[in-house]
């Protein structure tokens, strides 16, 4: 916007709006467009007349030095303004065109004089607008203000109010400045009612009281009338016994402001007159009272007043013991006595006279304002009004350093005679003592000389007019000038203002959003209607800016005694008792900032509008002498969203610095040894790669869109984003390292520059071409390829759009996640939809996959960090998940158990995140008779990506996966690794079933008396005890298509409990691969049916433990097979307890043996210590092309037809 050039020079809030302009204004540039940026100063005001007196200084000595100190502070940020537009309001030729709109506002009757009160100030000497009195003291200098009738220049700014309101519409505002002038407009509709005063028996005089209300459906409930203490009628409305009462309570309004007097918490004061007034609906004599609640610039300066219904009248009724009489119902409801008003719409009670013929009992409010009216309007008691909170702009001041307003007044009539055009400008005079003069006489009627005129016309004797105009005034139309600066004949060619109105983008503060905005609209749409502008609104685009709040500062209350105290110590604390504590002396707590050397002390932490009171301003200055000017510039524009406001942080410059700096080293080099650098840059004459190109475009396009949206932060993050990329390259190629500088130099154009100087150009970069985005490199040559296994979605692959089918399916091969699928199997078909998806059809007819009808049975919900002794309810039939992996079944619950002293009841809940376990362990515990899925990955222990992110995840005191008292048990395509062992735990299916689990609980899956078990596609390694662990009863367990590896003990059947005997029905262990491992069975289980079939071993060792009670494996069991099983290479030798023998063999035969023990054909015999001791010849091979096993519901095909 147009600043005013204060003493104290810019502060680094400031800079912000001026930022933002200039990155606009240079990226159009370089987009080709013609810009126009200009810079002036809004120079007349108050602050210098008050500054001139204090020092005795001439306000124009004083404005031109601030002026000169601006200019230099801008320059210096490298600010790409037009000055050879510079304009100042102060400047003759430019205020001579603002007095040359105030005559045509003359002209047309829209500037008029008025007595009216005013915000008088003695100690300033002038009159104060509404917003520059707070709290009944000036904003400036806070000294004691009154109103005052005093006669004034008005503008009629509220003949444009339907106009002002209509154009809002049309404008790109945001909608809270458009609001604000919504409201401040105030537009409503109403009706003007006449109330006759009465005398003291009750006749009318010849007086009329003229109230507006927006209520006329309320007229019957008026049982009192309030004028405002200003109001012209108020003296012949006084009796004389109240005579002095009102004049001591008009005496003390006057020290109060219009807001002071509005405001709704305020207490409501007021005195009877000692009048009455007739209420012509009801014919009712109603007392008239005087209250300064009621504003004589708004409307008539009267109200009626409905205390039922109108909250501010119910408060003064109550207080003054004034009638209260109700009118409407709510929606036909009866009244109650809520002890408030009732200020709703409803329909109409105790309202009829037929008298006067009026009636409205049992209309609706709307129906009953509309039937008023009209009676009014007949009766000739009333009429129909719009009316306006807007009032009329008080347009004078009583102070030296403004425009002075071009009239005189002849000294026989007072006539007001306005200057001829060519008499303009009418040049402010010099003076010595521009001090007030204490009588209301502004300080321009002691220059007697310049005062005392003729009338250029008649030669009459003539008086000019002493008061100047407001500051408002230049500021109302400069954009204009800056159109056309150098014009002496007219305020702005109209060819340069058809050419460059009306303004684009007007970037400023939201606090102008009802007086300079309002101001500047209402002069342009009179300019509009005399064809001196071609637009009717001057601003298309009004962009707010934040503010930037000083730095944070820390505060420490303190008792009566001086005594530190906490700010959460006591409500009694105000501004007074705030100490400012040094950072240093501060540290965190919490959510909460306290003392170092006494932590109980918890301080108040605020950051403040800048200002010199508060010791809270930073002079860019410093920061340009420190970080450099771009680092400024950065700096502010990286703070946050260009509309927020923003706490400055010196140290958070710091970042951008380093940016910067790191933009000059990728393209200039590293320091010589002396420090400086060299003139070149290290780019080279290269064509960039396809990668660089997309970095770069990608760039471009971020940069061009956030500087369009006014985003500019996240387009300082977009070319953080892509100097990272750019410090990974190898080479860098000059093109790519050009349009870089390009896209940097509207935020940091003195860096720009320079770089662009030694990347060879001789002319400014400042009209180059901006970069644009090639929409060819903005699209990923790769994409993301679903892929599935079996019509099931396992993972993604990335892939080129050009990838061939044979290409795809080597990439899924090669996935950690997809490989443990596809490892060893064979495929049957393939399916690729470039660029949509693969599905790999593997060979499975040696498999049935009976848990799909299992599968039925779970639901689809999903519910995560649940509560099994509260919710097992709520989780019946349901899937437990996390991240895109579920565990699902009828009340299933997820815990975390630590310790065997938790409670095995109420567990605490496990963490759950992206598909990893991260509990210490996790035990997952099932009811009886349900049906479990444990899907793709749990990852144990391990370092692995999962979606993009890094996660170790410790397991520990148990084994990873428990599983007890289940029917049937799916356990399909899981990984785990790297179980740890731990301490025993309890651990409980559900009240009834509680189940042991002893030994050192390192499994990686333990299952525990469940029927039927199916272990299939999984990944099992490297846990200290065993791989899988099956113990107690089973119906029939199938290990089938698994990998093994980095493991001794692969399977663990049965318990080493020497006293009790597990007893499994059926075992079948097939197509498995065993990278090493072995199978362990434990003393005195038993089996029904044993199948060791098609599976591959790497590194096989096959053995029994336990003590002398009988030392065998798979011993005592019904039928025992081992068909078609490949062995890669012999294992070392294994010694097993109680003296065994050490067993090797490399056979790849096929071995039955019934009831006892197999070895291969043709190797090894028993020890002769052996128990039950016999020697074993070589068995026939036995093999078995196709053996279906009835497993219950689990049903495996097994051997090598399959």
């Amino acid at each position: 916007m147009f600043p005013y050039p204060s003493g104290a020079g810019l502060h680094v809030g400031h800079p912000l709006g001026y930022t933002a302009t200039d990155i606009i204004a240079r990226y159009k540039r370089m987009k080709g467009y013609n810009v126009l940026h200009p810079m002036g100063w809004d120079a007349f005001g108050l602050p210098a007349e008050q500054y001139a007196i204090q020092t005795g200084t001439h306000p124009n000595l004083t404005t031109l030095t601030n002026i000169n100190r601006f200019r230099s502070q801008l320059k210096s940020l490298g600010f790409s303004y037009d000055w050879d537009r510079e304009i100042s309001t102060i400047q003759p030729h430019y205020y001579k065109w603002t007095q040359w709109i105030f005559l045509q506002l003359l002209k047309r009757g829209l500037a008029y004089q008025a007595e009216v009160p005013v915000n008088w100030c003695p100690a300033l000497g002038t009159v104060l607008a509404n917003e520059e009195v707070i709290d009944g003291v000036s904003e400036r200098g806070g000294h004691p203000v009154i109103r005052k009738p005093m006669r004034q220049w008005m503008l009629k700014i509220t003949a444009y109010a339907d106009r002002l309101l209509e154009d809002l519409d049309d404008l790109d505002w945001p909608e809270s400045v458009k609001d604000m002038q919504r409201n401040w407009i105030g537009r409503s509709e109403g009706a003007e009612f006449d109330f006759c005063v009465l005398d003291s028996d009750g006749k009318e005089r010849d007086i009329k009281i003229t109230v507006y209300t927006t209520r006329p459906d309320t007229i019957f409930g008026a049982t009192y009338l309030v004028v405002a203490p200003e109001h012209s009628l108020l003296p012949s409305l006084v009796s004389t016994a109240q005579s002095k009462h009102v004049e001591d309570y008009i005496e003390l309004s006057s020290r109060k402001s219009d807001l002071e007097r509005t405001e709704l918490q305020k207490e409501k004061t007021g005195v009877f007159t000692g009048c009455y007034a007739k209420n012509s609906a009801n014919g009712e004599a109603i007392p008239i009272w005087v209250a300064d609640y009621v504003l004589g610039s708004y409307g008539t300066g009267a109200i009626m007043a409905v205390p039922a219904h109108d909250s501010r009248d119910y408060e003064f009724a109550l207080k003054y013991d004034v009638p209260v009489r109700w009118i409407m119902t709510p929606d036909d409801k009866s009244i109650n006595d809520s002890g408030k008003a009732f200020p709703g719409e409803g329909n109409i009670i105790n309202s009829s006279n037929s008298l006067v013929g009026l009636d409205i009992n049992g209309l609706s409010s709307k129906e009953a304002r509309l039937k008023v009216i009209e009676w009014a309007e007949k009766s000739g008691n009333g009429k129909r009004k719009v009316n306006y909170k807007l009032r009329d702009w008080l347009f004078a001041r009583q102070r030296y350093w403004g425009e002075p307003i071009p009239v005189v007044f002849l000294d026989e009539s007072g006539e007001t005679v306005p200057l001829h055009e060519t008499e303009l400008p009418l040049i402010l005079p010099e003076l010595d003592d521009f001090s007030p003069s204490g009588t209301g006489e502004p300080p321009l009627s002691k220059a007697v000389s310049w005062v005392k005129t003729t009338d250029s016309l008649s030669g009459r004797p003539a008086t000019r007019e002493t008061n100047t105009m407001p500051q408002w005034a230049g500021s109302c139309w400069y954009y204009l000038r800056f159109m056309d600066p150098k014009n002496s004949k007219e305020l702005v060619d109209s060819r340069k203002e058809r050419y460059w109105g009306p303004v684009d983008v007007y970037v400023g503060g939201a606090e102008h959003a009802v007086l300079h905005l309002l101001y500047a609209r209402f002069w342009h749409k009179v300019l509009y209607d005399i064809g001196v502008v071609s637009t009717k609104e001057p601003f298309q685009c009004v962009i707010n800016q934040g503010i930037i709040l000083g730095e944070v500062q820390y505060m420490a209350y303190r008792d009566q005694d001086g005594n530190l105290i906490s700010a959460d110590a006591t409500d009694m604390l105000n501004e007074h008792n705030l100490l400012r504590v040094p950072e240093e002396k501060v540290i965190k707590s919490g959510d909460s900032f306290v003392l170092k050397e006494n932590p109980d002390i918890r301080l108040v932490v605020r950051s403040y509008k800048m200002s010199k009171s508060r010791g809270n301003v930073v002079n860019p200055d410093d920061v340009v002498s420190e970080y450099g000017a771009d680092s400024l510039r950065l700096y502010e524009m990286f703070m946050g969203p260009l509309r927020d406001s923003k706490t400055w942080s010196t140290s958070g410059i710091e970042g951008v610095y380093r940016f910067l700096g790191r933009t000059w080293r990728l393209i200039v080099g590293s320091p010589l040894s002396d420090g400086t650098f060299k003139d070149s840059t290290v780019s080279v004459d290269e064509e960039p790669t396809i990668e660089q190109l997309r970095c770069l475009h990608r760039c471009i396009a971020k940069v061009t869109e956030e500087i369009e949206g006014t985003r500019f932060n996240t387009g300082i993050s977009a070319m953080m984003e892509f100097l990272n990329a750019a410090y990974k390259w190898d080479k860098h190629p000059r093109s790519v390292i050009e349009a870089f500088v390009l896209l940097l130099s509207p935020y940091a154009p003195h860096m720009a520059e320079e770089l662009w100087s030694r990347l060879g150009h001789t002319k400014s970069l400042a009209y180059e071409s901006f970069p644009k985005a090639n929409p060819a490199y903005l699209k990923d040559s790769t994409v993301v390829l679903p892929v599935q296994i079996n019509g099931k979605t396992r993972g993604t692959i990335e892939v080129e759009e050009t990838c061939t089918e044979e290409d795809a399916f080597i990439l899924a091969s090669r996935d950690e996640k997809l490989s443990k699928y596809l490892d060893g199997q064979s495929v049957k078909k393939i399916i690729y939809v470039p660029g949509k998806i693969l599905n790999v059809v593997l060979d499975r007819k040696n498999i049935k996959t009976p848990h799909k009808a299992l599968l039925n049975e779970i639901d689809s919900c999903w519910i995560a960090n649940s509560n099994w002794a509260s919710n097992r309810q709520a989780l019946a039939d349901c899937a437990i998940g996390f991240g895109k992996y579920a565990i699902g079944g009828k009340y299933g619950a997820i815990y975390t158990v630590t310790d065997s002293s938790d409670d095995p009841i109420n567990p605490k809940p496990g963490t759950l995140r992206y598909g990893v376990i991260q509990t210490q362990p996790l035990w997952i515990i099932f009811s009886k008779d349900m049906v479990i899925t444990l899907e793709n990955e749990l990852i144990m222990n391990s370092y692995k990506t999962i979606d993009g992110r890094g996660v170790k995840v410790e397991i520990s005191n148990g084994p990873c996966i428990t599983i007890q008292y289940v029917s049937y048990v799916i356990i399909h395509g899981i990984s785990i690794h790297d179980c740890k062992p731990g301490k025993s735990g309890l651990v409980r299916s559900t009240p009834e079933h509680v189940g042991h689990r002893q030994g050192s609980d390192g499994d990686a899956i333990s299952i525990f008396s469940s029927s039927y078990v199916w272990v299939d596609h999984c990944y099992l390694a490297s846990c200290t005890d065993g791989l899988i662990d099956i113990i107690h009863a089973s119906t029939a367990i199938t290990i089938s298509n698994n990998y093994f590896t980095n493991h001794d003990k692969v399977m663990l059947l049965g318990h080493n409990d020497q006293n009790t005997a597990d007893k499994i029905m059926k075992v079948t262990i097939v197509f498995n691969r065993f990278a090493t491992g072995l199978i362990e069975r434990m003393p005195r289980v038993r089996f029904g049916y044993a199948h060791v079939v098609n599976n591959k071993y790497d590194e096989w060792k096959m053995y029994a433990m336990g003590g002398s009670a009988n030392p065998t494996i798979f011993s005592e069991s019904n039928f025992f097979i081992a068909s078609n099983n490949q062995f890669a290479k012999q294992v070392t030798k294994r010694e097993a307890k109680n003296n065994w023998k050490s067993w090797k063999w490399r056979s790849s035969k096929d071995i039955f043996l019934n009831g006892a023990y197999f070895v291969p054909s043709g190797y090894g015999s028993c020890a002769p210590n052996y128990s039950k001791a016999q020697s074993f010849t070589a068995a026939p091979a036995f093999t078995v092309p196709a053996i279906t096993l009835n497993a219950g519901p689990l049903t495996c095909v097994v051997g090598r037809a399959c």
